[in-house]
């Protein structure tokens, strides 16, 4: 059996909101990271919020900072 599927709306709750971004940002890190040692490429991302003072930065190779 599969899971539900989820509205794409605006979380009201900031709360659940704030989780939901962790774990799916968690993921989303994970995928990459994933796709990068399978078909042997370099990532970067950055993910920032209104909130955060700093971006959330990932990179395989750790040469994310010399771009940025």
């Amino acid at each position: 059996m599969g899971r539900a599927k989820i509205a794409m709306e605006l979380i009201q709750n900031d709360k659940k909101r704030k989780i939901t971004l962790n774990t799916r940002k968690q993921g989303l890190v994970k995928k990459a990271r994933e796709l990068a040692t399978l078909c042997d490429v370099d990532f970067s991302m950055i993910i920032y919020t209104d909130d955060q003072e700093t971006p959330h930065k990932s990179s395989l190779r750790n040469q994310i900072n010399s771009t940025v």
